[in-house]
Formats: C-alpha cells, structure tokens, sequence
C-alpha cells in the first residue's frame, strides 16, 4: 500500500483500486463515493487526484492540431437517422459523429 495526499486526504493504493481515508472519522472508502459508509460524512466535495502529467504531456498540449494528422470526421445531416449514424460510426470504428445543420 502506497500513500499521497490530496486536498488533506490520504490516498492509498489498494490493489488495483485507489482509496482514501474520511477526514471525519478515518474510515476507509473507495475513490468516487459520495458518502463514508461508516459515519456518512459528505465526501463529494474531496477532489480526486489526477494522474501527474509529464514534460512530455504539457509540450504535446502546446503542439497545434495540424500536427495531430487526425482522420476526417464523420458527419451527418439533422435529416439522417440514427440506423445511418451507427452504421457510419461501426464502419469507421468512431464513437461519435458530427451533425449538421
């Protein structure tokens, strides 16, 4: 078990998952609950630590969008169904299309 701290709270590494421990009791629970199963406390307010981003990360933010040789969307008129927007979606394997007016 590993530990940080975010916003006051420790986090832990729990196997696979990431827990933390309730600032009201010190009761254990798991990341993205909203509530301390032992004493209720509300926990939504907690941020939830992000991964550490890295020299590499913070320059390909700054790289402009020409230089990400993305493919062309798929897109669609308002008047297409959504049969046709599957199918277009399966067949490129895209999780999304663009609609037009």
């Amino acid at each position: 078990m590993t530990g940080s701290q975010a916003t006051g709270v420790a986090v832990y590494s729990v196997g696979l998952e990431l827990a933390m421990r309730c600032p009201n009791c010190d009761g254990e629970f798991l990341l993205g609950q909203d509530a301390c199963d032992l004493c209720g406390t509300d926990l939504t307010y907690l941020s939830v630590p992000g991964p550490k981003k890295s020299r590499l990360h913070k320059l390909i933010l700054k790289d402009p969008l020409s230089q990400l040789n993305l493919p062309e969307p798929i897109t669609l008129r308002e008047t297409d169904t959504v049969a046709e927007a599957v199918r277009e979606m399966r067949e490129h394997r895209y999780g999304s299309v663009l609609i037009l007016d």
